[in-house]
């Protein structure tokens, strides 16, 4: 006898893309004017859904997202975003390692 069939489940997290309006793009965002017929397919035969998956109190961000959809608790877990970017880089961190994060902008466009 065969059991319950399983159902398959392709969870899809497209991060990022979300942006502001172009004027160049007569007023949409780079996702809304983008050609994608493949993703728009996914989405059309799936369930599309907004999620707000970040308690309230706590800064959402890709990382504390991605840790809350994942089944872990950001307020345990979460230990800033030095530490995502550098294991994502490869660099090792162990127990008492420090990581920040930092962006460098040049004072001047004119370089």
């Amino acid at each position: 006898m065969r059991g319950p069939r399983r159902s398959r489940v392709a969870f899809v997290l497209v991060d990022g893309i979300g942006d502001v309006t172009i004027p160049s793009l007569g007023g949409r965002t780079p996702l809304e004017a983008a050609a994608m017929p493949r993703l728009d397919a996914v989405a059309a035969a799936g369930v599309v859904g907004l999620m707000d998956p970040v308690e309230p109190g706590l800064a959402c961000g890709s990382d504390t997202a991605h840790l809350s959809l994942l089944g872990y608790d950001p307020r345990v877990y979460y230990r800033g975003r030095g530490a995502f970017e550098s294991m994502g880089a490869g660099l090792a961190m162990a127990p008492g390692d420090i990581a920040f994060k930092v962006r460098c902008r040049p004072l001047s466009t004119k370089l």
